[in-house]
């Protein structure tokens, strides 16, 4: 409680000397393209760090050539936040602990894990409160009510060096529009998906959950972890949806040994040439179930997805590190 009650006291004494800070949404030039998830997503409101501003440095590589700049106590942890001016409530907080701002370039990171509804008056800020986007005159104009309604998601762009975090961009994402790309947890060693995705509206990609009993390290996986079933390559090795509403099983596939190449990378897979419906209980399985994802979250209900799963053989063993979920109306005729 003292420490809230001291960040509010030096937000106080702050705050007349930043509002004139206040971020600018897209008047300038030498904008860094937009991420993949973001440019997918029309209905983003993308916030810009102001011209000026007393923790605001110019940068290489950052949006606009400037960034916002804090300084991390350390071994410290960063703290960010949603914070409503008026009534002086906190609404959302994020906790960075070291190493988990990725180093040398710019990664987008969600503040609020519940989507939140917005005021005139609220406040992204981040370390010595010097570090502010003013979110809420972005989302809500004047007392609209539909704006008032309206719940988003707010990612950070951010990027540490020696001890040294900036900030060059913030994201406010409608929550119906959401994907399941952007809020997975922003961790070192996330890997790409091929540039004929890099585009498409509603890809959803499902990762390893970071505490999986069955997990192995990877330094070539996404996240640089994976999944794993002992395969020779030889045998029989099937893998496809189930179901568990229903108890019945879908789309699948017999994976032969020349389908995965044995080069040391994972390789995107197709599960089958036709597109599946996922619900909440539909989980991809294959061998004996310890290289399985659940898919039912984010999908959006009604809607038909081609199923990719990212795999990479070895002499004695598969691992999987990803499943891709690509829209049925959104793919690309070369991965049909």
């Amino acid at each position: 409680m003292k420490a809230k009650q001291l960040i509010q006291c030096t937000f106080s004494a702050m705050f007349a000397a930043v509002l004139l800070t206040s971020s600018v949404h897209g008047q300038e030039n030498a904008k860094t393209a937009l991420p993949a998830e973001f440019a997918s997503v029309p209905e983003t409101i993308v916030m810009t760090v102001p011209a000026k501003g007393p923790t605001i440095v110019p940068l290489k590589g950052a949006n606009q050539g400037r960034a916002f700049v804090e300084t991390r106590a350390k071994g410290a942890n960063f703290a960010m936040g949603l914070y409503d001016q008026k009534t002086k409530k906190y609404l959302g907080f994020k906790s960075f602990r070291p190493g988990e701002i990725q180093s040398g370039k710019f990664d987008f990171y969600l503040i609020n894990k519940t989507p939140l509804a917005l005021t005139p008056s609220t406040l992204c800020y981040g370390g010595s409160w010097r570090l502010n986007y003013f979110v809420g005159k972005e989302a809500v104009k004047k007392d609209d009510a539909k704006s008032l309604k309206q719940k988003f998601y707010i990612f950070v762009s951010l990027r540490e060096d020696d001890g040294k975090i900036y900030s060059d961009r913030a994201y406010l994402v409608p929550a119906e529009k959401a994907t399941r790309t952007m809020l997975l947890p922003r961790e070192p060693g996330r890997t790409a998906l091929p540039e004929s995705l890099n585009n498409v509206a509603g890809v959803i990609e499902i990762a390893v959950p970071k505490y999986s009993k069955t997990k192995v390290a990877d330094p070539a996986a996404n996240f640089q972890r994976a999944l794993p079933e002992v395969w020779d390559g030889k045998t029989m090795f099937r893998m496809g949806l189930y179901h568990g509403a229903t108890k019945k099983y879908s789309s699948a596939r017999i994976l032969k040994g020349a389908d995965v190449p044995m080069d040391g990378k994972y390789h995107l897979i197709k599960l089958a040439d036709t597109a599946d419906t996922i619900t909440p209980s539909t989980v991809f399985y294959s061998g004996k179930w310890t290289l399985a994802f659940q898919l039912g979250h984010n999908v959006q209900a009604g809607k038909k997805y081609y199923v990719f799963v990212s795999l990479k053989r070895e002499e004695n063993r598969l691992l999987g590190d990803k499943v891709v979920l690509v829209p049925e109306d959104k793919c690309p005729a070369g991965l049909k």
